[in-house]
């Protein structure tokens, strides 16, 4: 009985972060300050999970869209293992489909 009560109070709460990017054309003038933005969201979530260690795993989903596809970049990854974007990563192009991306998340 006592070694269950240890597992039971050493679980940890799972936060899912989930993170939804438009990658459309008219991303493109603010393409910077959407990898800005994004790369400054991860480091909040980096903080929690070093803030609550001991009662908290923090993951992250990052998914992109556009017109010619849904992408996932990230799912479920453990926020230590996620990487910042860089403007590499983070090409706009085509339209805007953003019912899509919510349905496919």
């Amino acid at each position: 009985m006592e070694e269950l009560k240890d597992k039971t109070a050493m679980q940890k709460t799972q936060i899912f972060n989930v993170i939804i990017l438009d990658r459309s054309g008219s991303m493109q003038r603010i393409r910077q300050a959407a990898v800005d933005g994004f790369n400054e969201t991860l480091v909040g979530i980096k903080k929690a999970q070093e803030k609550f260690a001991d009662t908290q795993e923090h993951f992250v989903s990052l998914v992109t869209f556009c017109s010619c596809e849904t992408c996932n970049v990230f799912d479920k990854v453990p926020v230590g293992k996620a990487h910042p974007l860089s403007m590499n990563d983070y090409e706009p192009c085509c339209s805007t489909p953003l019912y899509d991306a919510m349905g496919f998340t």
